[in-house]
């Protein structure tokens, strides 16, 4: 990267950073980047002080053509770096990867993450039931087959999400996906409408797949659990009143606490052998329990995993949020 392509690279960063002018203007004093325009009044003696500032830095050029920097354009560069690292407002948690982003010009995200603009201040972002929904469900009291009885002290639940991974990138070859928690793993999901991507068969907590822009990414995660001492006082009320829909919101509700503690993993592998890593994790709507329920009752009686999707424009269940690690 030439010194011009990288004030450019600068200026189109600096444009979404948060800062006081006056550490905007010492960075860009420090890289010899020119000041922003002055205002068409600026006196003549105000637009001759700041002249030097907007000087170019020398450069020659090798045999090579490469663009060497000069040593007085490395000592900006070097004062700049400091002023980056010792000023944590110019540059927050997240600028690392937007500087990268810039200079690379690689860049990937889970759409279902990008495509949700967050709130100001907030780095979550609402998950439509298109994209996160429950399909599979077996939960029961346990059986022991040596002896053909059920323990009614123990409630295990196994229940799956259909969850849609698919990566939106620049310059990206490979994505690897991996989660994170107790009891949890990836499982295959084969959809009617063919949007099920490249698929594993058999459950995992990690797998490999070549990127292809468009192509959808989508897998189940599966939860595995036993219900707690509290829970179960609920699940043995619903199961003696034989109610489905608060059986069902229960679970859900039992399913949500679980989630809560799930990191999902992408690892993009960019065409230049370098990759980035992004975890997100799942976050349950305030209120969840009644918007679950609510749900329900549009659903059809024979409704299969499949009709939530139909459900889109109603309030997200779940926030993605993009954990730093």
């Amino acid at each position: 990267m030439n010194e011009g392509e990288f004030r450019r690279a600068y200026a189109r960063i600096e444009e979404n950073v948060r800062a006081s002018d006056e550490l905007k203007r010492r960075t860009r004093q420090a890289l010899g980047l020119p000041d922003k325009p002055e205002a068409k009044n600026a006196s003549t003696s105000a637009r001759k002080m700041n002249a030097p500032r907007r000087r170019r830095i020398p450069t020659r050029k090798p045999n090579g053509g490469a663009i060497i920097p000069s040593s007085a354009w490395r000592t900006a560069l070097a004062a700049c770096l400091a002023i980056i690292a010792g000023v944590g407002l110019l540059f927050g948690a997240c600028m690392p990867d937007r500087i990268g982003a810039a200079l690379s010009g690689n860049s990937f995200s889970l759409i279902a993450y990008a495509e949700e603009p967050s709130r100001a201040g907030d780095d979550s972002a609402g998950i439509g039931l298109e994209k996160f929904y429950p399909s599979r469900t077996s939960a029961g009291y346990l059986y022991d087959a040596t002896t053909d009885t059920v323990s009614r002290d123990v409630v295990a639940v196994s229940r799956c999400y259909v969850f849609d991974m698919t990566v939106a990138g620049r310059n990206v070859n490979t994505v690897e996906y991996s989660i994170e928690g107790e009891g949890v793993s990836y499982g295959s999901w084969k959809s009617s409408q063919g949007s099920e991507g490249t698929l594993a068969e058999e459950s995992s907590n990690s797998f490999v797949i070549p990127f292809n822009d468009g192509e959808p990414v989508v897998r189940e995660i599966r939860l595995d659990y036993v219900l707690d001492d509290e829970e179960r006082g609920r699940f043995d009320s619903l199961y003696e009143t034989d109610d489905a829909d608060g059986m069902e919101t229960l679970l859900a509700t039992c399913d949500a606490k679980r989630l809560a503690n799930v990191t999902v993993i992408a690892t993009a592998t960019f065409s230049d052998g370098t990759s980035r890593t992004k975890s997100y994790g799942l976050e349950p709507a305030e209120g969840f329990e009644g918007m679950y329920r609510a749900c329900l009752s549009q659903l059809p009686d024979s409704a299969g995993a499949e009709a939530w999707t139909s459900l889109s424009g109603e309030p997200s269940l779940f926030n993605l949020v993009e954990k730093v690690r």
